[in-house]
């Protein structure tokens, strides 16, 4: 297999994400309901972002990977009031639920040991 140019996987990258490919459908099952979902993944830069902005705050970092990821058929993300009714209204672990789909797409380690060293490393570039 040849080694492929930079410009050459950026055109792949771009032609896949037009055709939806990153995309994913999740059924989550609650109270005895099916659910689909479906998400986007998560770039390394709104992870930064969002993380950043919780301040390394599960919950807060949890809520905005929701926000930023669940979509709509369109691929648009979903209003924000009615994401927040989805947080404020379904069980706990949603949001847990949700995010974990949103790693396993995004190709984000979510080890212990990964986050510690995520969040050592973001604390450093933080402070510089």
């Amino acid at each position: 297999m040849a080694n492929k140019s930079l410009e050459e996987l950026l055109a792949e990258t771009e032609q896949r994400i037009m055709n939806n490919e990153f995309r994913k459908t999740f059924t989550l099952t609650y109270d005895g309901e099916d659910y689909d979902f479906i998400l986007q993944p998560l770039s390394q830069s709104d992870f930064m972002s969002l993380y950043t902005k919780s301040k390394g705050n599960v919950v807060e970092l949890n809520e905005g990977i929701v926000k930023k990821c669940l979509i709509n058929e369109e691929g648009e993300p979903y209003p924000e009031n009615l994401v927040k009714v989805l947080i404020d209204k379904m069980p706990a672990g949603f949001t847990k639920d949700v995010t974990e789909r949103v790693y396993e797409i995004s190709g984000i380690e979510t080890t212990e040991e990964d986050i510690e060293r995520a969040a050592s490393f973001l604390e450093k570039g933080i402070e510089l």
